[in-house]
């Protein structure tokens, strides 16, 4: 790959490169305890009456059970992408823009696939009644909480967040600060997510090219954009 331009180190937006940098490790961390406790406690998002039942016996074991960390890894992705796109704007102004758009659309279309407090709440209001006509209701309503889990909003932030990641790695190409390496993963892992809704095919590609991919991608990114802000500060220090 070969690097063509560089990156005016006074510009003030690259600050944030350094939070950027920190928080790619943070959400790599969450991603790595998510793909860990995916083992320790399956997740569990078809049976709203067995979940009541689980929160209401061993409430924690649900609570993971319910994957809250993918919220929180897609979350901590948000200042990542802000740290890419000051970094690489001046590259390519238009696609950055674009890039960090849909990431943000990533980011809040995350936000309503994971009710999980909603789903608590259902579930003591189930266990408070003996109303077999309420309990019918909140099982109902429990049900339709847990279709969003892997409904449209959830593609559309994986699919939005994958497409931002191959914006982001094309403008990498004509950068001097991004490794081959970073490039390389940031675009597989992008390519990785387009395909989530194709049957078992799209589950594996996420989880092995977006996932496990992305999660290189993401620790790489962090030390790009640490060793620019660490150049940045060097430089205004002289």
């Amino acid at each position: 790959m070969k690097n063509t331009l560089e990156i005016n180190h006074n510009d003030p937006v690259l600050k944030l490169c350094g939070i950027a940098g920190w928080f790619a490790f943070l959400q790599a961390s969450s991603v790595i305890f998510a793909i860990i406790g995916y083992f320790i406690w399956p997740h569990s998002f078809t049976d709203a009456q067995l979940i009541f039942e689980g929160i209401k016996q061993i409430p924690f074991t649900y609570f993971m059970k319910l994957d809250p960390f993918v919220l929180f890894g897609i979350i901590l992705q948000l200042p990542v992408w802000l740290g890419l796109w000051a970094a690489l704007r001046q590259i390519d102004e238009a696609k950055s823009a674009v890039a960090l758009t849909l990431g943000l659309l990533s980011t809040v279309a995350i936000l309503t696939t994971r009710p999980i407090i909603e789903i608590y709440s259902l579930s003591s209001m189930y266990h408070s009644t003996n109303a077999v006509d309420l309990k019918n209701i909140y099982l109902a309503a429990g049900q339709s909480l847990l279709s969003q889990f892997h409904g449209t909003a959830w593609a559309i932030s994986i699919i939005s967040g994958g497409l931002a990641a191959i914006l982001f790695a094309l403008i990498m190409k004509k950068s001097k600060t991004f490794h081959v390496a970073t490039f390389w993963t940031m675009l597989l892992s992008g390519l990785g997510a387009q395909i989530v809704l194709v049957p078992v095919i799209g589950i594996i590609s996420l989880f092995f090219l977006g996932t496990i991919v992305g999660l290189i991608g993401t620790i790489l990114c962090g030390v790009d954009l640490l060793k620019l802000y660490r150049k940045i500060k060097s430089i205004n220090e002289k």
